[in-house]
């Protein structure tokens, strides 16, 4: 596809940290317009100031955004990372940050296609081990299995046209190296 293609359609980014500053770098070049949704004040105002044209300070699990957004978006892109605490970071931004997607969008089908970005830590091998789709994945005392149920929330409940999930590993970006250190 030509970079005309995307010239004036809509993006929007649920998290605009290391990868959705990114996107949101690259969409902007494409002529495309761009929302993001980010928990950080601070990071709002750098897209803001990087050319992003409506940029939200909210929570996703929450609803407060819901209404702070059109629903006429052709791309989105969910690529938060965790809010830490543990276990229970993990379910707050992959699995309730999902659902409150699905809950803002609606049931009715939806012509955007959506991205979700999970993790390859969706399997618990760390031996160097081939890893396949149907290799074990870890028991529910694991993040993996959040970011599983979470996958599932949308194979099940997503009304957009196109859904994919891209388990990404080994993204550290600059100054991201707690556990490479």
């Amino acid at each position: 596809m030509t970079q005309s293609h995307f010239e004036n359609k809509k993006i929007l980014l649920f998290g605009a940290g290391w990868l959705g500053k990114a996107v949101a770098t690259q969409a902007l070049k494409m002529g495309m317009e761009v929302t993001t949704l980010t928990r950080n004040p601070e990071t709002s105002e750098n897209l803001a100031n990087l050319g992003v044209q409506h940029t939200i300070t909210d929570q996703l699990h929450e609803s407060s955004w819901h209404n702070k957004i059109p629903k006429d978006q052709d791309f989105i892109v969910n690529s938060v990372s965790s809010a830490g605490n543990g276990l229970e970071g993990y379910r707050t931004s992959y699995l309730q940050g999902n659902q409150s997607i699905l809950n803002w969008i609606g049931k009715d089908p939806h012509p955007a296609s959506f991205i979700y970005t999970g993790s390859t830590s969706v399997y618990s091998q760390h031996d160097g081990s081939t890893v396949e789709e149907n290799s074990p994945t870890p028991d529910p005392s694991q993040a993996g299995s959040i970011l599983l149920e979470a996958e599932q929330l949308l194979k099940e409940n997503s009304p957009f046209t196109q859904t994919h999930v891209l388990r990404l590993g080994g993204l550290y970006g600059p100054n991201r190296h707690y556990l490479l250190n």
